[in-house]
């Protein structure tokens, strides 16, 4: 960015010209005595190289319109006019001059500006430091190199008449001496001719073609010189160094007697922008950094490249921003300040997406492992162990899947979700399959066992049935004897037959006799009758034996099913 300045007394028209040569209204004008501008005042906008007849994308142009000289003492004057004196590429300077110029006037008027260049206590360092001077001669019939030669040609004291010209014409000459070395070109003189109305019109362009033409003519001289950058300390100005600079003036111009060294001037202001930068940039790195935080958890690989891509775009523009205001060193300065902050807030966030990614891995392991059992719980439930391992292969689609899910989290926190899924895999797997054994032996084992019990419970049933008849048959045997040898008792001895007697008399106890048997003639109907009790009681243990059988296969077909 470049500056022109304009400046003069009251009441000379340098709004009015400022606004002329920029095309547009850019600064408000007033018919009053008193001065409309108060202090500086810069143009709203920044005007286009193109306007002054530059390239396209040449540096821009910023106005800034001077509050006229005399109305607040010289003191302030210079104090006001110093600060852009440093800054402008170019000043142009104004003065109504209606019968040629006044070499005294205008060279008062430009000893302000040279005792602002007074301000820099190194004469060496005054040399070219201003821009381009103007000086634009209002209403000014007069040739302009005539004019010129007037203002700024030196004098030769020898031709004075006496010692108070001689002094002047001294004060004059060291006057156009500190200009020459001050402003970086030979001044140039421009007369504007006389607008013939009494007012002049709102809009420039509708004054006399002599007066727009000498309008164009000294913005196309403007624009020759704006082309190139003012320089300050060796470094060119942009907008952001000139907004740097103006506080640091004017820090500096507060003392009585301030001393302006342009080159601790700019490293004053190189310090002052990197800690503005660094501000700037800490708080453009918390808000870029906290909008990456919104969108976590992520893969530690794709937060690494996110940042770093973050980190890269801030360095950047930390470069564009301080180009040409500090060294490499101060560079590296900034550069180091923002490596700093980035690298604990990367901390930050990596911590954050840690917390995060646990958070999000006990969510992917929960439901993984919901579904391995989901899949498992759908094994039917008469499947043998073929089946089992069938669906087990099935479910191999689910640790598949996971393993592509796995891919963003860090590989110690990816094996250990893997190792609790494929740990609840194998649980479900093992326990279906105990499953499948089990119904395997209820079926194939459990019925030869219940076989081999009901067989075991017929035969002990007809071997008590067995017995039980046996015993029946020897006491009916017995009782048979007994009752014979009452009959015949030339067949046995005494003594057996006393032994049978006793016997019988056991049995007949056993039996439950009612009335005693003395004679022949009943002793045989009762053993008729035994035999017969006998083969009933037979028969009942049989009928018994073949119901325990029926139950027992009925059970079997019950567990069979």
């Amino acid at each position: 960015v470049n500056m022109v300045m304009l400046c003069g007394k009251l009441r000379t028209g340098k709004s009015y010209l400022a606004n002329a040569l920029a095309h547009s209204q850019c600064f408000g004008v007033s018919s009053q005595s008193r001065s409309f501008t108060k202090g500086l005042n810069v143009s709203p906008r920044l005007i286009p190289s193109e306007v002054f007849g530059g390239r396209e994308g040449g540096p821009s142009v910023a106005l800034l319109d001077l509050e006229g000289q005399g109305d607040k003492g010289v003191a302030q004057d210079v104090k006001l006019a110093a600060p852009p004196l440093l800054v402008c590429k170019a000043v142009v300077l104004l003065e109504v001059c209606p019968s040629g110029p006044s070499k005294e006037v205008i060279l008062e008027s430009l000893q302000v500006m040279m005792r602002a260049a007074e301000f820099v206590s190194d004469r060496r360092e005054r040399k070219d430091l201003f821009g381009n001077l103007h000086v634009v001669l209002r209403d000014c019939p007069q040739d302009e190199e005539e004019c010129r030669s007037i203002i700024f040609d030196l004098e030769n004291e020898q031709n004075a008449d006496t010692d108070e010209h001689a002094a002047a014409i001294a004060r004059r000459n060291h006057v156009r001496t500190a200009i020459e070395h001050a402003f970086e070109s030979k001044p140039r003189v421009w007369c504007l001719p006389k607008l013939p109305e009494s007012m002049a019109p709102l809009n420039h362009r509708e004054a006399a073609p002599n007066f727009i033409a000498k309008v164009n003519e000294i913005r196309a001289g403007l624009g020759a010189q704006l082309a190139s950058p003012k320089f300050v300390g060796g470094q060119p100005l942009t907008g952001t160094l000139i907004a740097a600079l103006m506080p640091v003036l004017a820090e500096a111009l507060q003392s009585g007697a301030p001393a302006l060294n342009p080159p601790s001037l700019m490293e004053r202001v190189g310090e002052a922008e990197i800690s503005r930068a660094g501000q700037e940039f800490a708080h453009r790195a918390d808000e870029e950094l906290a909008a990456l935080a919104r969108r976590l958890p992520m893969g530690p690989n794709e937060l690494r490249r996110e940042f770093e891509a973050t980190v890269a775009r801030l360095r950047v523009a930390l470069e564009e921003r301080l180009a040409g205001a500090a060294g490499s060193f101060r560079l590296a300065d900034a550069r180091a300040a923002l490596e700093c902050r980035v690298t604990l807030l990367h901390e930050r966030l990596r911590r954050r997406n840690g917390d995060l990614m646990n958070e999000r891995a006990i969510l992917v392991c929960t439901e993984y492992i919901a579904r391995v059992q989901q899949h498992f719980a759908r094994v039917p439930r008469h499947a043998n162990e073929l089946e089992v391992l069938t669906c087990a292969r099935a479910a191999t689609a689910i640790m598949e899947e996971l393993e592509g899910r796995l891919g963003m989290f860090a590989p110690t926190l990816a094996e250990v979700i893997r190792t609790c899924v494929v740990a609840q895999f194998d649980r479900c797997q093992t326990h279906a399959t105990a499953e499948a054994r089990e119904r395997w032996l209820r079926r194939r084992l459990l019925p030869a066992v219940c076989l081999v019990a009901a067989l075991l419970a017929a035969s002990a049933i007809l071997i008590i049935g067995g017995v039980s008849i046996t015993q029946s048959n020897a006491l009916m045997s017995m009782e048979e004897v007994v009752c014979r040898g009452h009959a015949d008792k030339d067949l046995f001895p005494a003594h057996a037959v006393q032994t049978s007697a006793g016997a019988a008399e056991s049995c007949s106890n056993l039996l439950g006799e009612a009335d005693g048997r003395s004679g022949e003639g009943e002793a045989q109907p009762m053993a008729v009758s035994s035999w017969v009790d006998n083969d009933n009681e037979a028969t009942e243990y049989a009928a018994y034996g073949s119901l325990g059988i029926g139950a027992v296969l009925v059970l079997l077909r019950s567990l069979w099913h």
